[in-house]
């Protein structure tokens, strides 16, 4: 995906190419500003920092919890196409905001990896999200 964040005189931007799914776009686009707004220095695994802002940024904890909780063996596609059409993040992206708040097991996450290549689903997922407004600029 063309990304790019930065500053033009002081003015912190984000460019996202609109070719990929507006998931994608939204995650990108929130993972970018985590790197602007949180400056995270490049040894501290700025990116793995960067992807858990925008998780947590996209889909708050208590959205999470309230549709996954209790943590269990299971968690149904349905359950996961549900948040992905509230949310506007990818089914990827919910699994690893579930496991960092410790809902799923990490045993769970590689599963559900397989599942994704299987199916070849890395970037375009069987569940669309539809954005309901037009961004402003």
């Amino acid at each position: 995906m063309s990304i790019k964040s930065g500053s033009y005189r002081a003015v912190p931007f984000v460019t996202v190419n609109r070719d990929f799914p507006d998931d994608r776009v939204r995650f990108t686009a929130a993972h970018e500003l985590g790197h602007l707004l949180c400056g995270f220095p490049e040894r501290d695994g700025a990116e793995s920092l960067c992807y858990a802002f925008a998780g947590a940024f996209l889909l708050p904890r208590d959205a999470v919890e309230r549709a996954l909780m209790p943590a269990r063996r299971k968690i149904s596609f349905w359950e996961l196409k549900e948040l992905k059409e509230s949310y506007g993040i990818s089914l990827q992206a919910i699994i690893y905001r579930a496991r960092a708040l410790g809902l799923v097991t990490g045993r769970q996450v590689r599963n559900f990896r397989e599942t994704i290549r299987a199916n070849g689903w890395p970037v375009t997922e069987p569940v669309e999200y539809r954005r309901n407004g037009r961004p402003r600029g």
